[in-house]
């Protein structure tokens, strides 16, 4: 246990971590200032002396310190130093302010001294009370006291808004805001109102923060000029309207003496599956120079590509923040397999091109289905990168074990519910989330896996993660109790629909009653995941947007209710047919594992499916 001295982080420290950190006694911890950057620890018989240019490094210290307690010296020069992570606050969840300072004491043990809230309408915009209506925004109040908190341990917090695309949100509230629609996500560069919308949200999204960096978006405007802005007869090019739209938001940002960063990704034509094409050279001499672009990328698994990237940028006189990502979207837990295999090449790269900033980011699309603190292992291993230039594998790991309690395979198991093999890990399945998703009668997903019997693998998964679960740190109880509890409805809801249409097309009587019978356990278990699932949303989120999880559990339910009814029906002689058992299945999917299934899609084939 290390002794601190007074002060408010090193009493919330002592208070997260009781058995680490104590304020009166055993070893006491001296602090003492660095001139160069990074931290170095000494160790004598008396105490343990820090040297630390920034208090970031102070507590990256204390972290290692807790790490190794048998650690006598070290000395650590930092990979990289600005060290941040982006969080998603925008898709349905909206990390509730107590959860962020849990998080702030851990990251800032990892040595994180950066951290944004992503946040497309979920903040409070003066004069504009339908932004974020009903979506737990965060008040000024809010924010200003989580920025209070992050920086008593070093970590400086600014704005991450939108300020072109990715507005629909707003947007949608035709009657107040259709004079700045150009299409349904995307504002209009050329309404006369969008300059005074846009100054609103820079003065409420900075003025609960200290620091004067500001990120305003502008990532996949993928519908620009086709909407308001689209003029018959005229050739319209995206790029051009960008940069009009750019340039004034950046003068906006001037005046206000704010920093701003921009996504990167359409400067660089990213997304050629969209028709995006690279911006001319004469277009980039016209991006305005007190921006700062932000290089994203998070499928690639090419050090080589990542780093020609970021040569583009250079050449085009901007020295890029780099983003990699956590892979957490689109599923229910996130997996750090696939994380490792795109951020560590992208943070080789950073290394190699000599890139001092970077900027984990922590996406939740889709419903922000996966606990946030499910992406921990990702955090530790990023964190060791920002402080290694080899990081390895053991130091990750107890890092892990040190900051949560569990093990860093406890977090790892849960991925098994996606990847059931070594085949679906390699192309990032997300088979939890689809067979929790898939409609029983339609089958939609589970028609593709008829072949692959999950009923066994689900069984063994639900034992393993019990047992996990009893034995847990307090801390992470209800977490992986919520894993446990999707297996244990996987064991029943995965295979139950290929089961029943066979014995339908067999006309074998006996398992049809069988399957009436499993599709009752099937609501039960579904019943406990629902509450389990809110719960570990509650621990983490504020209750805006778990409707939507509650939209879908409903609809499941009562869809798997009508299921049942079917099958007796059936059964009775009061319906001769089950017409979506007849139904000859189509492969729409691709090959095993299908990954990237979102709930649209999979619960109906409807596209415009609304939850």
């Amino acid at each position: 246990m290390l002794k601190l001295s007074p002060g408010r982080a090193h009493r919330e420290l002592c208070r997260a971590f009781p058995k680490l950190f104590s304020l009166t006694r055993v070893v006491p911890v001296e602090a003492r200032a660095r001139r160069k950057l990074g931290f170095a620890i000494a160790r004598d018989a008396r105490a343990i002396v820090v040297e630390h240019a920034t208090p970031s490094e102070w507590f990256r210290a204390l972290g290692e310190l807790v790490r190794d307690q048998e650690l006598t010296t070290l000395e650590v020069t930092p990979e990289f130093d600005f060290r941040g992570l982006m969080i998603d606050a925008s898709r349905n969840g909206v990390p509730h302010v107590a959860s962020l300072e849990q998080r702030i004491v851990e990251l800032a043990l990892l040595g994180i001294n950066q951290l944004t809230l992503y946040t497309e309408d979920t903040y409070e915009v003066q004069g504009h009370p339908l932004v974020g209506y009903m979506r737990g925004p965060y008040s000024k109040a809010e924010l200003r006291r989580v920025v209070r908190f992050a920086k008593a341990f070093g970590i400086e917090m600014f704005p991450c808004i939108q300020t072109l695309a990715h507005l629909e949100q707003v947007l949608q509230y035709r009657k107040a805001y259709t004079p700045l629609r150009d299409t349904a996500s995307v504002l209009s560069v050329n309404a006369k109102g969008t300059r005074d919308f846009v100054a609103a949200c820079l003065d409420s999204a900075s003025a609960p923060y200290d620091s004067r960096a500001i990120h305003i978006g502008m990532d996949e405007p993928w519908d620009l000029g086709r909407g308001a802005c689209f003029e018959i007869n005229r050739p319209i090019d995206p790029r051009e309207l960008y940069l009009k739209h750019l340039k004034v938001v950046a003068r906006l940002c001037a005046e206000r003496k704010l920093e701003p960063i921009v996504w990167g990704d359409f400067v660089l034509g990213q997304h050629t599956f969209n028709g995006d094409l690279p911006m001319t050279e004469a277009q980039c001499r016209q991006l305005p120079k007190n921006i700062t672009l932000n290089y994203w990328s998070y499928f690639a698994e090419d050090e080589h590509a990542y780093r020609a990237d970021m040569r583009r940028f250079r050449q085009h006189d901007f020295e890029p923040i780099v983003s990699p990502a956590l892979w957490n979207w689109d599923r229910f837990w996130g997996l750090y397999d696939k994380a490792r295999r795109t951020f560590e090449p992208m943070l080789r790269a950073a290394k190699a091109c000599g890139v001092r900033r970077v900027l984990m980011t922590m996406w939740s699309d889709d419903g922000h289905e996966a606990p946030d603190r499910s992406n921990f292992p990702g955090l530790a291993c990023y964190a060791e990168h920002c402080f290694r230039a080899q990081p390895q594998d053991a130091d990750v790991a107890r890092m892990v074990q040190t900051l949560t309690g569990d093990p860093l395979a406890s977090f790892l198991l849960p991925s098994a519910l996606d990847c059931p093999d070594e085949l679906a890990l390699r192309d990032n399945g997300n088979l939890a989330k689809t067979f929790t998703w898939d409609d029983p009668l339609l089958g939609l997903f589970s028609a593709h896996m008829a072949n692959r019997p999950m009923t066994p693998h689900y069984q063994a998964m639900t034992l393993r993660l019990r047992a996990q679960a009893q034995r847990a740190a307090p801390r992470n109880r209800t977490l992986f109790q919520f894993a446990a509890q999707l297996a244990a409805c996987l064991t029943f809801k995965a295979d139950l629909r290929t089961r029943a249409q066979a014995a339908y097309l067999a006309g074998d009587r006996g398992k049809l009653l069988a399957a009436v019978r499993d599709t009752t356990k099937t609501i039960s278990a579904m019943r406990r995941l629902w509450r389990a699932h809110r719960k570990v949303w509650l621990e983490e989120n504020k209750p805006f947007g778990l409707e939507i999880l509650d939209l879908r559990y409903g609809g499941q339910l009562s869809r798997l209710h009508v299921f049942r009814d079917r099958l007796r029906d059936h059964l009775a002689g009061r319906a001769h047919r089950i017409e979506e058992f007849d139904v000859k299945p189509q492969n729409f999917l691709g090959n095993y594992p299908f990954h990237g299934r979102k709930y649209r899609g999979t619960a109906s084939p409807v596209f415009s499916i609304w939850v």
